[in-house]
């Protein structure tokens, strides 16, 4: 049994107040404790009376048996507050817990993309039902949807395409998007993945039949098949809304085909992939290609694409304004179906083939092409088309087999400021029409069958830099006029009028032009 608090105890228990000191601390906290009431079994308020405390004399009354039971009853309080203490902080924990676990959640559900704005549509506006797939089902699921050969390139398992897809359920970036549910845009991102994996697998270390039987890889590959954004490999030069609109992977090292796949992109605006070695074959290889019908400019030149003339599918690309198939093995007639509909094209290169043929009205008339090169292609017939030429700037249609005269008609054609018409078989006299193209910065008229002299009317062409007129049958002198071009206004910077000495010019340069060249 303890002392009580004024040291007022039985003999055997404790020692006599007398017997310790009373200091002012201990008299200011007897003090403070005797005004506060303590409970008694029955409800009444036991008295504590204090008489002159701090006089060794004083004495105190004290009911014994009540301070037993304050002390149990003290005792009791302290327990219960503890208890409700320990509810207390088991309430603020759980709650806590709770509050971490619906954090986690929302912060796992926003990563993985299911907070986005199809989570409350009906699936029906989605584009795709709404059914919880694991990744590598809902990637295998969405791509078999738009397999080019309905999945059956999948049955071997070695193809491009199966490597691709292999890639893309292990791909770490395709995971991270919303395969639950997907949505068009999501899905759309998912397939153009798949189709540049397709790119690369049908293109890099592949043999055709003009590498060698070792090829290595692609020359600059930095990102491509690795985790982060498509929009951040090398050659993807520009994208839209994380859509892809720019390929460019020129002289890179290409080999095997080019592959369908690149149709799957959908938002593709410009593709380049001139100078490599990619080899596609007949219809197979080279029809699907009019099937990019958003491509605004396609250039697969310097490559070995084989087909009978350039493809008649090349028509359904109307967006189309630039458009380069030069050096490739296109053989055989240019055909009208081959441009009907290309009223948007400006710039076209088909050099470098053979397709012994005359050009083609539908070509002659497209209403906005400037530019035309169609240089060593064995064209035929006469020069006549260019007359049909509504805007042309730059003709270039040398080493050909185009014969005839140039026509007096030509003068019209005043926005031409590049004509190249040289190594072909043209003949008679150079018209003096010509001297009305009043833009013409570069003439080149060398390597022909031309006869009678320089027209006079050329000293009009005060734009003129470069004339060329040897390896031809002219004869006379050139004016003073044409002369003061190059001596006095000095615009003209090359004239180079005959090398076997049959006309006279006492401003032309000499023909070592072709070895400095």
């Amino acid at each position: 049994m303890s002392c009580n608090i004024l040291d007022i105890c039985t003999d055997d228990l404790c020692s006599s107040k007398e017997n310790q000191p009373a200091t002012e601390n201990s008299e200011s906290t007897l003090v403070k404790e005797s005004l506060m009431p303590s409970p008694s079994l029955n409800g009444e308020k036991t008295k504590i009376e204090v008489e002159d405390i701090g006089n060794d004399d004083d004495k105190e009354t004290v009911d014994e048996e009540s301070h037993e039971d304050n002390g149990n009853k003290n005792e009791n309080a302290w327990v219960t507050a503890e208890k409700k203490k320990r509810r207390r902080n088991v309430i603020i924990a759980s709650v806590m817990a709770l509050l971490v676990v619906i954090l986690i959640i929302f912060l796992s559900t926003t990563l993985s993309g299911n907070g986005d704005k199809y989570e409350n549509e009906p699936s029906a506006n989605r584009g795709e039902p709404s059914v919880a797939l694991d990744h590598g089902a809902a990637v295998d699921k969405a791509i078999r949807d738009v397999a080019i050969f309905g999945g059956k390139e999948f049955e071997d398992g070695d193809s491009y395409q199966s490597k691709a897809l292999e890639w893309l359920k292990k791909d770490s970036f395709a995971g991270r998007r919303r395969l639950s549910s997907i949505g068009r845009w999501s899905k759309e991102q998912l397939v153009q993945r798949y189709a540049l994996a397709c790119l690369y697998y049908g293109t890099s270390m592949v043999p055709n039949l003009y590498t060698k039987k070792w090829v290595g890889n692609w020359i600059k590959k930095k990102n491509w098949l690795t985790s982060s954004s498509e929009c951040d490999w090398y050659g993807v030069t520009s994208c839209t809304d994380g859509m892809v609109d720019t390929i460019g992977l020129a002289e890179n090292g290409l080999t095997g085909s080019l592959p369908r796949e690149l149709t799957l992109l959908t938002s593709l605006t410009h593709l380049d992939v001139y100078g490599n070695i990619l080899f596609n074959y007949g219809a197979e290889g080279n029809e699907w290609l009019g099937d990019m019908t958003s491509l605004k400019y396609l250039s697969y030149g310097n490559n070995y694409f084989d087909y009978d003339g350039i493809p008649t599918q090349i028509s359904k690309l109307t967006n189309l304004v630039e458009y380069d198939c030069s050096y490739t093995l296109y053989f055989g007639p240019l055909k009208n179906e081959a441009f009907e509909g290309l009223d948007d094209l400006q710039v076209l290169d088909i050099s470098g083939n053979e397709y012994n043929s005359s050009v083609p009205d539908s070509l002659a008339n497209l209403p906005s092409l400037e530019r035309l090169y169609a240089m060593d292609t064995s064209l035929s017939g006469s020069l006549e088309f260019v007359t049909k030429m509504p805007v042309i700037e730059e003709m270039w249609v040398d080493y050909n087999k185009i014969d005839g005269s140039i026509p007096n008609e030509i003068s019209k054609r005043v926005s031409l400021y590049s004509m190249s018409i040289g190594g072909n078989e043209v003949f008679d006299k150079i018209p003096t029409q010509m001297g009305k193209l009043s833009n013409l910065v570069q003439l080149w008229l060398y390597d022909n069958n031309l006869t009678g002299s320089i027209p006079l009317q050329f000293r009009s062409l005060t734009n003129l830099k470069f004339l060329y007129t040897s390896g031809n049958d002219l004869t006379g002198t050139v004016s003073d006029g044409i002369c003061d071009l190059k001596e006095k206004k000095g615009s003209l910077e090359k004239l180079v009028v005959d090398c076997d000495g049959t006309v006279e010019c006492d401003c032309c340069d000499d023909c070592d032009w072709l070895k400095k060249e």
